[in-house]
């Protein structure tokens, strides 16, 4: 996600689309997505290297050993977890993987996500379990949307409702368009314009000038209170750092998501 530039935000507003359904657009968008997830694939040798090592580790209950899913403020990394079965989704649908289509690792898949939804894991900290989890969970739905194996439906199901989580309209900045970016996702995956509109209308909300959480008048940027992220906002990077970049790449990400048409955001 961090290599998004601001060349292809130009793409994005010359993107034609023709006039299409909602039903058409949600698919159009989800195919996007999916096609960035799978783009984002540096070396496909090393995701089927480290798909087969933690195929090997995973337990016959879907988990792993060393992942922690225990609610506490320090050692909680359930988050791993999904990344881990995000990567079986993606050597499972990149047709250089060798897994391309393997009905064992599909398999696995299922299994990985049964235990997930069954366990529920909830972090201490809320932005696991209001932005992190969530939209990890969406990536994985919507990349495995075209799949020639299907998710059973329950599962499916559950797992839609446990995006459900965070409410942007509560949060500031950063954080408003993370969780809004979920709702996006979610919206696709349910056909849903209703909370498509409101995803959209939150993510793009936080380019506004503002005094609270966000961009500044000064065009300086805040977050966690009147912590200035000035020189940090095009940057990327781990930790606190990442405040900087998320405005830019979220907004990014919804221009080439959503292009042209009915859900677009007008000039």
């Amino acid at each position: 996600m961090k290599r998004y530039l601001c060349s292809l935000l130009l793409m994005a507003t010359l993107l034609p689309l023709c006039a299409h359904s909602q039903s058409t657009e949600f698919t159009l968008i989800m195919d996007r997505i999916r096609a960035d997830q799978l783009a984002a694939v540096q070396n496909v040798t090393t995701l089927d290297n480290g798909v087969t090592s933690t195929l090997a580790t995973m337990q016959s209950n879907g988990s792993w050993p060393d992942v922690s899913y225990v609610y506490s403020a320090t050692t909680y990394n359930g988050g791993t977890h999904l990344d881990r079965v995000k990567n079986f989704v993606l050597a499972y649908s990149h047709t250089g993987s060798s897994y391309y289509h393997s009905s064992s690792l599909f398999t696995a898949i299922v299994t990985a996500l049964t235990y997930w939804d069954t366990a529920d894991p909830q972090s201490w900290n809320w932005y696991h379990n209001q932005i992190y989890n969530p939209q990890r969970t969406g990536e994985i739905l919507i990349i495995l949307r075209i799949a020639p194996d299907t998710l059973p439906t329950t599962l499916y199901n559950n797992l839609l409702s446990q995006m459900n989580r965070g409410v942007p309209a509560n949060q500031t900045g950063a954080n408003k368009m993370d969780v809004a970016i979920h709702f996006i996702y979610r919206a696709c995956l349910t056909e849903n314009a209703t909370l498509m509109a409101t995803g959209v209308s939150e993510v793009f909300q936080p380019l506004s000038y503002t005094t609270d959480e966000g961009i500044q008048y000064d065009r300086s940027f805040q977050q966690h209170g009147p912590q200035l992220y000035v020189w940090l906002w095009f940057r990327t990077g781990p930790g606190r750092g990442e405040y900087g970049s998320i405005p830019a790449r979220h907004v990014v990400r919804c221009f080439v998501g959503q292009g042209a048409g009915t859900f677009a955001v007008s000039p």
